[in-house]
Formats: C-alpha cells, sequence, structure tokens
C-alpha cells in the first residue's frame, strides 16, 4: 500500500515537472507578445503609479505642517489643520512648478 503512494507521489512530480517545463517553453515562445503586454499594463498603471508616488511625497510635509498648525493656540487652526496643510503644500508645488516654467 506504502509502496502505491510512493508511486503516485513520483508521477505526480513528474506531471507537475512537465507542466511547468511547457508553460516556461510558451512563455519563451511567445516573449514577444509578453512585453507587449506588459507594457501596455504599464501605460494603463502609469498614472496610479504617478499619484502614489506623489502622495508619499507629499504625505511628510503636510504632516509636519499640520502638526504645526496642532499647536497653535488659534481655534481655526486647530480645526482646520489638515486642510490648511494641504494646501499650503499644493500652493507651493504649484508655485515652484509654475515659477520654473
Amino acid at each position: 500500500m506504502q509502496r502505491d503512494s510512493i508511486e503516485w507521489k513520483k508521477y505526480m512530480l513528474i506531471f507537475v515537472l512537465s507542466l511547468i517545463a511547457i508553460c516556461v517553453y510558451k512563455l519563451l515562445d511567445n516573449f514577444g507578445e509578453i512585453t507587449d503586454w506588459i507594457g501596455e499594463l504599464f501605460k494603463i498603471l502609469m498614472p496610479f503609479i504617478l499619484a502614489l508616488i506623489l502622495a508619499y511625497f507629499f504625505y511628510l510635509p503636510c504632516k509636519k505642517i499640520e502638526t504645526m498648525f496642532k499647536k497653535s493656540k488659534v481655534k481655526f487652526l486647530n480645526k482646520k489643520a489638515r486642510w490648511l496643510s494641504i494646501f499650503i503644500v499644493y500652493a507651493i508645488t504649484i508655485l515652484l512648478i509654475v515659477r520654473n516654467i
């Protein structure tokens, strides 16, 4: 009984390895089409990737300005700290872009 299960596992291993070999062959056979597909996918995802990068770089200045406003004794600045910090960072970014153009 145990010998049958060992044989079965051996045949399943050979089957899986042959499937992997076929998949690798087909992948290399259609390499041009796959690279074209990856290029198209990258073009589609590029705006989302850029948005994530911008959000990452704008987060730190916004957080620092927000904590500065939170420490303020002015009630308006305490309540609107997040919105004001976002507005200030965007305004500075736009001014830097316009100034360099």
